[in-house]
């Protein structure tokens, strides 16, 4: 909701002609994946730690998606919307939410013909290794999130 929020404001993003817009590319963050697990940070690794699969903030997540989605398509119609799948963590549990994201990416992929999924994980693992693990060389060590690449 945030992300479309601000869209919806950038002057220089409505300044553009949307007939001119081809292509359009989103790399989703993980911001709201901490509350989706509502658990503490200790037990991040923890598989067993308590996390449900769903949850009212998980299905605000996928709503915020959908309704970003659908908001670019509505303003650039004859644009295709390429997502790339949320890359991974160092945490087991917040891997766990950021794959159902990615599950629900993937549905509004197979869903939606203006929609495509980019995956950098399955059948790839240029992020990850076979076993899940992220690989933390293509990511910062700088600040403490050891999140952007």
């Amino acid at each position: 909701d945030l992300i479309l929020n601000k869209l919806k404001q950038d002057n220089r993003f409505l300044e553009i002609n949307p007939c001119s817009i081809k292509r359009i590319i989103l790399l989703c963050g993980t911001n709201n994946v901490d509350q989706i697990l509502g658990i503490q940070r200790n037990n991040y690794n923890n598989l067993i730690a308590g996390y449900s699969g769903s949850n009212k903030v998980l299905e605000e997540a996928k709503m915020d998606i959908k309704n970003l989605i659908e908001y670019l398509h509505n303003h650039a119609q004859l644009c295709s919307i390429n997502v790339v799948n949320i890359l991974p963590r160092e945490s087991l549990c917040r891997n766990l939410v950021i794959n159902e994201l990615n599950q629900f990416i993937f549905y509004l992929s197979q869903n939606f013909t203006y929609v495509n999924m980019i995956g950098t994980e399955l059948n790839r693992n240029l992020f990850s290794s076979k076993d899940g693990d992220r690989k933390s060389i293509f990511f910062s060590r700088n600040g403490d999130d050891n999140v952007h690449l």
